[in-house]
């Protein structure tokens, strides 16, 4: 035995739902409850056909509910589509061309839902917005992340993800750090959701030990940008400087007494103890000059080295330089 009711819409066209009545169609509901699911998929499509849909939804879905036959469960992705649920009507359409004919219904209405469910799920489909969730800043196994209030697998995170038109919530949550993406897609429309966090960057500690994370994405150099080696070549280069300057003031100097004692002094033979002494200060002056100047050209010049063949920031981690004076020499000294 089988019931076959059918809805009859304003233009005189037909709709016709077909729900077996014998226990095993029905995988063992009892007559009640079957005459109550008929019943309201009658009204649903009634519903439906009345520009209704919620109220459609509702009974179908309970109907749909008791009773898994192609016909309820084509009304009523149809219900849902009407209320902007497009991936869900989608997901009831797939389940509809996939149903079982049930033994005892009316096969040629049945034949004729889930062919009309697989060709209005393959219209459906291109019409169905998606989203992209990407992690910025972050290993997304760290991120726990949900879209509406949902958790989303993270194996499924970078990957179109089909969702409904209108207004949505991205949250990411990693610790105590959240990351909100609020967005608004229509029909057919694609967009990536972006959840920045800040970076960690990992240093080595100057005195050596375990690495340790730290969240300023600033320079991993302690001159703040500038890196270790040109650090050293701004040390060097003043360096450098004070030499030249030292140099040239011993310099004057020297000239002076130099001046001083030839007042006094012949060629090497003076006739006055100021021409000596003079002479002796202009000697000891010299050589102070010359040796600041040594250092000082040296010091330029291992500056001009230092800063120009730094290393780029990447490459910092793995440079050491040192810079020293010893015996009036400046001493630099590098490890690559």
């Amino acid at each position: 035995m089988r019931l076959l009711f059918c809805v009859h819409a304003a233009i005189g066209t037909g709709v016709c739902l077909s729900i077996a009545a014998t226990a095993s169609a029905a995988g063992g509901v009892d007559d009640a409850s079957r005459g109550t699911a008929r019943k309201l998929g009658y009204a649903g499509v009634e519903a439906y056909q009345a520009g209704d849909y919620r109220t459609a939804h509702e009974k179908l879905e309970k109907a749909y509910a008791v009773l898994h036959v192609p016909s309820l469960g084509l009304w009523s992705a149809r219900a849902l589509v009407k209320l902007g649920k497009l991936v869900e009507g989608s997901e009831r359409y797939t389940q509809v061309s996939q149903l079982a004919l049930a033994a005892g219904g009316n096969e040629a209405v049945q034949k004729r839902a889930v062919a009309d469910a697989e060709s209005e799920l393959a219209a459906l489909t291109p019409k169905i917005p998606s989203v992209t969730v990407q992690i910025e800043g972050a290993p997304p196994a760290e991120v726990q992340v949900q879209i509406d209030g949902v958790p989303i697998a993270q194996e499924l995170l970078g990957e179109a993800r089909p969702i409904n038109p209108g207004p949505h919530k991205i949250e990411g949550q990693r610790g105590s750090e959240q990351a909100i993406v609020e967005l608004v897609l229509a029909e057919s429309e694609q967009k990536p959701a972006l959840l920045r966090f800040k970076a960690a960057v990992v240093t080595t500690p100057p005195t050596g030990g375990a690495l340790a994370a730290t969240s300023d994405p600033s320079s991993d150099s302690p001159s703040g940008g500038l890196g270790r080696q040109r650090t050293l070549a701004l040390i060097a280069g003043g360096v450098g400087v004070v030499g030249i300057g030292v140099g040239t003031i011993f310099g004057i100097k020297s000239k002076s007494n130099h001046d001083e004692a030839a007042k006094y002094c012949n060629g090497s033979e003076c006739t006055d103890e100021r021409g000596v002494s003079a002479g002796t200060d202009a000697h000891a002056a010299g050589n102070v000059s010359t040796g600041a100047m040594i250092i000082g050209g040296v010091g330029l010049a291992g500056a001009a080295v230092l800063w120009f063949t730094a290393p780029k920031p990447s490459e910092t981690a793995s440079a050491r330089f040192g810079v020293g004076v010893a015996g009036g020499s400046l001493l630099v000294r590098g490890q690559f």
